[in-house]
């Protein structure tokens, strides 16, 4: 999920002993990301975004869901797609304006 990353974390604790399953840094970005097989109802949304509301810091954090589910962003600025949203590598660079080959 992280390629291209120069470390990933997995499991990391946050405050109060929430866990955010993967913390992906890349130079001086780092993204927050929890993995979820479904997101039936808003209590189960609720529940995913807690450990990722904890976090204070101004880094992106991400839920992604086996779902196919509409892309939202909450008001914490936490983002919730499905896993076929989620960019590719190429994507990624594409976007950051990164050259291909580096």
């Amino acid at each position: 999920m992280c390629k291209g990353f120069e470390s990933v974390l997995y499991g990391k604790v946050a405050r109060k002993r929430l866990e955010v399953d993967f913390v992906c840094n890349r130079g001086n970005q780092r993204y927050y990301i929890q993995s979820v097989f479904s997101i039936p109802d808003s209590s189960k949304m609720q529940q995913e975004q807690k450990s990722l509301v904890h976090i204070g810091d101004s880094f992106k954090k991400i839920i992604v869901a086996k779902d196919r589910i509409k892309l939202l962003r909450n008001e914490e600025g936490i983002v919730g797609m499905g896993i076929v949203d989620v960019p590719t590598d190429e994507e990624m660079r594409v976007k950051a304006g990164e050259d291909r080959n580096s």
